[in-house]
């Protein structure tokens, strides 16, 4: 007799043909895997070496847990950003799961292009029903995955969720990385030590196979201030693909946060996003070390509106770590409505917790009528800067 064929959710587990006068035990020629936990009744068909054709029919009662995703599909649409999918598993079988194990941890594929977010559905006990829940959240890493080199392509990554009761699901997670793939060619974030603000020129080239839509760049960070970008030949442009763009990063360790700068480690991010494909984020860091030039008495720069002569000092004192360096006083203002009537800074250096006073008046008895702007600017040699800018009017 030929190898018995089956139909339904049986499997022929026997290992061969049947020889005349002889028999198998059904539960040890066929297995059946259940699909529902409702009464099963299915048909085993036996046929012998003249192509007759026996059948017989059995009804099986299924128990069991039966584990679903609910949550969003295994498969993401093409892209090339970073999209995270969140799958949501319930029991939809007659009895509890037991003590889920997943093997999220150590899945296996393209995992560079893969992170697992969260799951909690590891040790977790799901109840019969289909009520009650987990989830497993997964990011495709589109734009930052391949050890931050992504090539287009599928990606694909495969782990298990099993029941200790009973239960079972496989998770085969595939992606379409398609698109603009933004990558930085030259330039460096690294801008070390320094008092004086420094700049590092960035290429970025489209590395994908579609344009990447206008570029947008953005500087975030707590130090995000500490840097500016400047000949900005990438925002807004679209990079078709092997296009490149050029910007310069500056750190500015003299003249950044608003001037009033203050010495330490200093880091910001720079990202560089298209519109309608692509990401390169870039780690900006820097240590701003050295003199640092204050005004420290408080002096308004305001000196009011009137028709009488106004006199204020500025105290200038390093702040900083080391010498300034020799001090250059640039004052623009000069004129009958204003004028420097002292100056101990110009050609001083000043060492830490020194300082030195620049004593200025507005000659409202000797101005018109108008509004009277001036900036008072103390440079160190060696490092250290401040820019005061001072206003003065006559009625």
């Amino acid at each position: 007799m030929p190898p018995v064929s089956v139909a339904g959710g049986w499997t022929n587990n026997s290992s061969g043909t049947l020889v005349a006068g002889t028999a198998c035990a059904p539960n040890t020629c066929f297995d059946y895997t259940p699909g529902t936990t409702t009464a099963v009744t299915d048909t085993v068909l036996f046929q012998d070496s003249a192509g007759v054709t026996n059948s017989d029919s059995t009804t099986i009662n299924v128990d069991g847990a039966i584990l679903g995703n609910t949550g969003n599909s295994l498969t993401w649409t093409p892209t090339s950003f970073d999209v995270q999918h969140t799958f949501t598993i319930n029991n939809t079988g007659n009895i509890a799961s037991g003590l889920l194990s997943s093997t999220s941890g150590a899945a296996t594929g393209d995992t560079t292009y893969f992170n697992v977010d969260l799951d909690n559905c590891n040790t977790d006990n799901l109840a019969s029903g289909g009520g009650d829940t987990c989830d497993i959240q997964v990011t495709f890493l589109g734009a930052t995955g391949g050890g931050g080199a992504p090539t287009n392509g599928t990606k694909t990554l495969n782990f298990g969720l099993t029941g200790a009761t009973n239960g079972a699901f496989t998770f085969a997670l595939s992606a379409d990385l398609s698109g603009a793939i933004i990558n930085q060619t030259a330039g460096s974030g690294t801008f070390g030590s320094s008092a004086l603000d420094l700049n590092s020129v960035f290429t970025f080239q489209n590395g994908g196979d579609a344009a990447s839509g206008d570029l947008s760049l953005n500087l975030t960070g707590a130090d995000a201030s500490y840097f500016s970008l400047t000949t900005d030949g990438c925002d807004p442009v679209s990079l078709a693909t092997t296009q490149t763009c050029n910007v310069t990063v500056n750190f500015l360790a003299e003249t950044g946060n608003s001037g009033s700068v203050t010495n330490g480690a200093k880091s910001a991010t720079l990202t560089v996003q298209g519109a309608t494909g692509g990401l390169r984020t870039v780690a900006l860091t820097g240590n701003r070390d050295g003199a640092i030039l204050n005004e420290v008495n408080g002096t308004n720069p305001n000196f009011g509106s009137g028709s009488v002569q106004v006199t204020r000092t500025f105290r200038i004192q390093n702040d900083g770590n080391a010498s300034s360096g020799a001090l250059g006083v640039t004052f623009t203002g000069a004129g009958p409505e204003w004028q420097v009537d002292s100056d101990t800074c110009n050609t001083n250096t000043l060492n830490p917790a020194q300082n030195c006073d620049i004593t200025i008046s507005y000659r409202g008895d000797l101005a018109a009528t108008g509004t009277y702007p001036a900036t008072l600017t103390v440079d160190g040699a060696t490092a250290g800067f401040q820019q005061i800018s001072i206003t003065g009017a006559t009625p």
